[in-house]
């Protein structure tokens, strides 16, 4: 989104905090969302499976699960992004403060 705002000739003191808050602001819902019961029971099978492939990694302490997660999130590559950190957080059992 950043790009396409410098194109639009907005300025980058502008397009910056709007690109962050729109991705980041989905995020908290997001959280809370993936902790409804129903929610879970609907898309257990999903579930079932990443926690089954997260198991394998070891889920160590939280500084150890939020360092992985930020260096998870940094790097731009596609589907490693703030919304795909929420589902990694959730199933790694993160608090959500130190998820956000």
């Amino acid at each position: 989104a950043v790009p396409v705002g410098i194109w639009m000739g907005l300025p980058i003191a502008t397009v910056l905090p709007i690109c962050v808050l729109g991705n980041m602001i989905p995020i908290v819902p997001l959280l809370f969302l993936l902790r409804n019961e129903r929610l879970k029971s609907l898309m257990s099978p999903i579930f079932n499976r990443a926690a089954k492939k997260t198991s394998e990694l070891g889920i160590g302490s939280v500084e150890k699960q939020w360092a992985s997660l930020a260096a998870f999130v940094g790097i731009p590559l596609p589907g490693t992004g703030a919304w795909t950190g929420a589902m990694g957080a959730f199933l790694l059992g993160m608090p959500t403060p130190v998820a956000l």
